[in-house]
């Protein structure tokens, strides 16, 4: 059974909870829950932005700084829960990742959420944000550019985030059979994003339920021994067999190449479900976004990975064709 909000956002029978998709002339508001950014590139990706035909609202708060912040944690909460409460906007990007998402995360109205589904962009430090706000309200989140990321994206990125936001058909991604670590085919809910977060938000409450579902996992500047750590973490934790398959995106200046490879598959070789490597999200280019929390498929004999479900309530070509 699904069930109709008052803005016309549909939470099924698994619990999730559907923003509408994006429409031409559309507001898209930002927010900087993180880190402070440079203006130039920010500029240059609300440029962007707009030049997709969305314009935006940035609210002054968000140029502010506080040491590595941007802004006092309370005034960067204040304008997360601002632009959730205002009528017109419809999605909500972020102006950069760096550090600080998590520090808010107690300080988020889930209520207002839960009200008013909108579109949430993020990825990189806001993979906590993302999945605090799938955890606790259902909402289908994406992982994606963030404003400043814009600024280098590549034209089938842009193309990419465009289609999806407005509910066009952007699936199945191939997956590169050199790169599948283990063969196999599964179906769960996508979920992950960067692998430094995802280590950081264990033991809190925002983490969600990882049994049976695809783990997307991607990461930068961290050096091969640290992913190595992180990976190990996940594993004794429990984690990772809790997962049906794992998903690797790009791993983005993370040191020697044949020693990351090495960990990786040192890691996950093994793993009772199908892993593969090399999706085109995350820190790198192009950084192709993704929604978490519906149900995906990744087959590495067909080599492809899609979504099995809608993630967005009005559109029922989302997922693309069926395999």
């Amino acid at each position: 059974m699904n069930a109709t909000g008052r803005d016309g956002a549909v939470t099924d029978f698994s619990g999730l909870l559907r923003p509408p998709p994006l429409r031409p002339g559309d507001t898209i508001g930002v927010a900087a829950p993180a880190g402070p950014f440079d203006p130039e590139r920010f500029d240059f990706g609300r440029a962007r932005l707009e030049a997709m035909g969305f314009p935006t609202v940035c609210p002054d708060q968000i140029y502010e700084r506080d040491g590595f912040l941007a802004g006092r944690d309370e005034d960067r909460a204040r304008t997360w829960n601002d632009l959730w409460s205002d009528p017109r906007i419809k999605a909500i990007f972020c102006a950069r990742g760096g550090y600080g998402s998590m520090r808010i995360l107690d300080l988020v109205d889930y209520e207002r959420v839960r009200a008013d589904p909108k579109i949430v962009v993020g990825f990189s430090d806001l993979t906590a944000l993302l999945l605090a706000l799938h955890q606790t309200t259902g909402l289908v989140c994406f992982h994606g550019p963030v404003v400043t990321s814009l600024a280098d994206e590549e034209e089938d990125g842009l193309d990419h985030l465009t289609r999806l936001l407005t509910g066009l058909p952007v699936f199945p991604l191939e997956i590169d059979p050199d790169r599948v670590l283990m063969p196999g085919r599964t179906e769960g809910p996508l979920l992950g994003g960067n692998l430094t977060m995802l280590v950081h938000l264990m033991a809190t409450p925002w983490l969600p339920d990882l049994s049976g579902a695809i783990l997307f996992i991607e990461e930068t500047g961290e050096a091969p021994y640290r992913v190595d750590r992180m990976l190990t973490t996940l594993r004794l934790a429990g984690l990772l067999e809790r997962c049906a398959g794992i998903v690797l995106g790009h791993f983005e200046n993370c040191g020697d190449a044949e020693a990351l490879e090495g960990v990786l598959r040192g890691n996950l070789a093994g793993f009772h479900g199908p892993v593969a490597a090399g999706l085109p999200a995350g820190h790198g280019r192009p950084n192709l976004a993704l929604p978490l929390g519906p149900r995906a498929v990744l087959d590495t004999e067909l080599g492809l990975f899609g979504m099995v479900e809608n993630y967005l309530d009005s559109s029922p070509t989302q997922v693309g064709p069926a395999f």
